[in-house]
């Protein structure tokens, strides 16, 4: 009677190293997200050109623009309208919560905030709105990877939403 044990082959014990290997990594450094981050930055860039085209094509001057955000530790702002004439904005409301908010007060201020955004640092997300070229959504975190080495623990988010954007006619 033969006792001889059957063994794996010498390719498949490198494979599993290796794939040992890939996952210990993406543990650590968190390259994945890295790669996920940079092609949507590609992808906003893209879009804020087009974006950026379809608004001044439209040319809509007078609107109400509803907006939600935060910053945190600094402002949280729940559907605040503000009334747009002529491309101006009032200046911010006298509300605390508006004091210390870097929340866009105009559609050219947020496609000027997505343009600034890609100069920083961390993960951005931007969705436009197709009809006018507004930024529907707008999300920033500084914090770029996840990976154990790359503990951060910061509140240096930014956030808002349009809730609705109401063009109005010329006087």
């Amino acid at each position: 009677m033969s006792t001889a044990k059957k063994r794996l082959p010498r390719r498949i014990w490198w494979l599993v190293a290796l794939l040992l290997l890939l996952v210990l990594v993406e543990v650590l450094f968190d390259p994945f997200s890295m790669v996920v981050n940079a092609v949507e930055r590609l992808r906003i860039r893209s879009e804020l050109a087009q974006a950026r085209s379809v608004w001044e094509t439209a040319g809509i001057k007078n609107y109400d623009l509803k907006v939600s955000g935060y910053t945190p530790l600094a402002c949280i702002v729940t559907e605040e309208l503000i009334p747009v004439r002529d491309g101006q904005a009032p200046e911010k409301s006298a509300t605390p919560s508006w004091q210390y908010c870097q929340i866009p007060r105009t559609v050219s201020d947020g496609l000027d905030r997505v343009e600034e955004a890609m100069s920083w640092g961390g993960r951005l997300q931007v969705r436009f709105d197709e009809q006018y070229g507004y930024v529907s959504t707008f999300k920033y975190t500084c914090i770029s990877s996840r990976g154990l080495f790359a503990p951060i623990i910061a509140d240096c988010d930014q956030s808002f939403r349009v809730d609705s954007f109401t063009p109005l006619a010329t006087p």
